[in-house]
């Protein structure tokens, strides 16, 4: 069952014969997405997350001050007494019942019990994270206050959780209980098929292209793909070209769902004895080049990924050097190399020329060097001074390295791993 279906359920509630019901699904395919959705507004729902809590009795705490007293703030009678008594009064007409029923009751379990007597509609609870229950908690004592809840006058309770993903311990106890306390179970298994991604901050246009390609069901992983773009762009500020924002992000999503989901990895074959077929499957699992299953098509270079591959796994990025990518991308025009004419590449090579004789650093040295030797040998025109430029730039550059005590910079190699030309 699609997400989406979630919403259509629960607008029925009021009509469902069941008091309480389970969404049971993969984390990230959109449970709690579309719960929230089909209750936004509805002051009469309180929503509870089992992570992080480490009493079951908290359950009657926030049922008791989201539903009975409309008070979210929460806090312990005795020191909120006023609040009760206010909270109270809206369900008797006399304050000073409200106020004998504060100096009566000793527990919020038995406080709220007594105020759902007075509910005319429906009121909901909603329980998240069931899996996610803290280990020392007691799954039994949460069933039995669930049942507890479901038998109040006008009290419905909704679970959501991934099963699959509880510990054995409480699996067992979960299978032994849950068909007494949950009348109606939705196997959640796909995501919505129809999203509102702005709530997500998520581009509707590109990720419904993206998603159209690249089957992904985990609205969580497209949530940190997201915020990974959002971080990277804030080494962009004088990257102001729309396609360039629009590849960054695309690069930004495939590094992050392929790092999560490995949709591209392909199992190797047991009965493959070919040792180049093995080494070339090797290959093909790297996460690079399952990463570049993403960029077909796109003007950005290798190094670009490479260098936002380092920062997603190592938290580090050069803005200046980023910088020059994006001038390298200027260059490149106005489509991607691979689909210019010999003409359009001719064109091409002076500016290419012309920025490796102005890098700056030796990765903005390298990446116009590989450039030119690469499209300048498919129009087999001679490189030869070109390449000495490259050579003696960058053997200035390393001794200035050195020189200047940066010992680190000829460690790091990985801005030459994704070198094209074997003559760079």
């Amino acid at each position: 069952m699609r997400a989406d279906k979630i919403k259509t359920i629960i607008g029925n509630i009021n009509d469902l014969p069941y008091k309480t019901i389970l969404f049971d699904g993969t984390w990230g395919v959109g449970k709690s997405y579309a719960v929230n959705e089909a209750l936004a507004g509805n002051p009469d729902v309180c929503k509870i997350s089992m992570f992080g809590m480490t009493d079951a009795r908290q359950i009657y705490h926030e049922v008791l001050f989201q539903l009975a007293l409309k008070n979210n703030v929460g806090g312990k009678i005795g020191e909120i007494a006023n609040n009760i008594i206010e909270g109270a009064a809206k369900v008797w007409d006399k304050v000073g019942q409200a106020r004998d029923v504060v100096q009566n009751i000793a527990n919020e379990r038995e406080l709220f019990l007594l105020l759902s007597k007075e509910f005319t509609f429906l009121h909901i609870v909603v329980i998240d994270d069931l899996e996610r229950m803290n280990s020392n908690m007691n799954l039994e004592e949460i069933f039995g206050i669930i049942e507890e809840l479901k038998q109040c006058n006008y009290v419905k309770v909704i679970l959501v959780a991934n099963t699959a993903e509880m510990s054995k311990d409480k699996k067992e106890i979960f299978d032994k209980y849950s068909e007494k306390v949950i009348e109606r179970t939705y196997a959640i298994t796909e995501r919505a098929e129809s999203v509102e991604w702005s709530k997500l901050h998520i581009h509707a246009q590109f990720i419904e292209k993206f998603l159209n390609l690249h089957k992904v069901e985990n609205l969580r992983t497209l949530e940190k793909a997201q915020r990974f773009y959002d971080d990277v762009i804030l080494f962009c500020e004088d990257c102001n070209k729309d396609e360039f924002l629009e590849e960054l992000r695309l690069i930004c999503y495939a590094i992050v769902v392929e790092s999560i989901h490995n949709l591209y990895y392909k199992e190797d074959d047991p009965n493959n004895t070919d040792s180049v077929k093995k080494m070339v499957s090797s290959i093909e699992n790297t996460l690079e080049h399952r990463i570049g299953k993403y960029l077909y098509g796109t003007k950005s270079s290798n190094n670009l990924t490479g260098m936002l591959l380092r920062y997603y796994q190592e938290g580090t990025l050069d803005k200046e050097q980023l910088e020059a990518e994006y001038r390298l991308f200027l260059k490149s025009g106005d489509k991607p190399n691979y689909y210019k004419t010999d003409a359009e590449i001719k064109v091409m090579l002076p500016d290419l020329k012309k920025g490796l004789l102005q890098a700056k650093n030796i990765v903005e040295l390298n990446e116009f060097a590989d450039s030119y030797m690469v499209w300048s040998d498919i129009l087999e025109e001679d490189n030869e001074d070109v390449l000495t430029i490259y050579k003696n730039g960058l053997n200035k550059m390393l001794k200035q390295a050195v020189r200047d005590g940066k010992e680190e910079i000829l460690t790091h190699s990985y801005d030459l791993f994704h070198m094209s030309s074997d003559k760079v």
